[in-house]
């Protein structure tokens, strides 16, 4: 109950398409609420054209171990999806979705800019692919170290330029705010691309 239950994406995905059913007709429902990440899915979802996005999506995509803090004060390991296109030796650009949707948002966009920049994308805990724990302290706080995270030590990125879009913007002014109390914050932030954004600090 702890791993990602993938169906409201993908059910959002085929939203006005009616019920997502599978190749033996059943509801795929239960088959994606037990999925442990969206790997495991992808025979089924190439196997239905309204659910091609989210394959492509996930084929290209990876996950990695994120520890957090629960509600309860634990430490918390999710796994946490992000995916990368393009060439890493051009401009690079981390993009920070808005809730409650995800990278999906943004495939037509890789596509489009695949050739020039780097582009890298994450779902954020409860989010697109990644982990949905039921004790996960969602903050935005948390989002911009999730970031951060992403950026140093998964990524790579020695400079990147961030585009936000929704609350995904509070996450990034987070991340922002916290490097400048930084004496070596390990990568440059050249640009910051804010779309239909309120800016709201925890």
């Amino acid at each position: 109950e702890d791993n990602a239950a993938l169906g409201l994406l993908l059910l959002l995905n085929a939203l006005g398409q009616g019920e997502v059913y599978g190749l033996d007709g059943n509801p795929l429902v239960p088959l994606l609420r037990d999925a442990t990440n969206c790997k495991e899915l992808l025979p089924v979802l190439y196997a239905d054209p309204l659910l091609a996005p989210s394959a492509q999506l996930c084929d290209d995509g990876e996950y990695f171990s994120y520890t957090a803090t629960s509600r309860e004060g634990e430490e918390l390991e999710v796994q946490v999806f992000y995916v990368c296109v393009g060439d890493a030796s051009k401009p690079a650009i981390t993009i920070m979705p808005d809730f409650p949707t995800s990278s999906i948002d943004y495939v037509e966009l890789f596509d489009l800019l695949a050739d020039e920049f780097y582009l890298c994308s994450i779902d954020y805990p409860g989010y697109g692919f990644s982990d949905k724990p039921r004790h996960f302290n969602y903050s935005v706080a948390d989002a911009g170290n999730l970031l951060d995270v992403f950026i140093r030590d998964v990524a790579q990125l020695s400079r990147t330029s961030l585009m936000s879009h929704g609350i995904g913007t509070s996450s990034v002014l987070e991340l922002f705010l916290a490097r400048q109390s930084l004496p070596e914050p390990g990568y440059a932030i050249e640009h910051i691309f804010v779309l239909n954004s309120n800016l709201n600090r925890e």
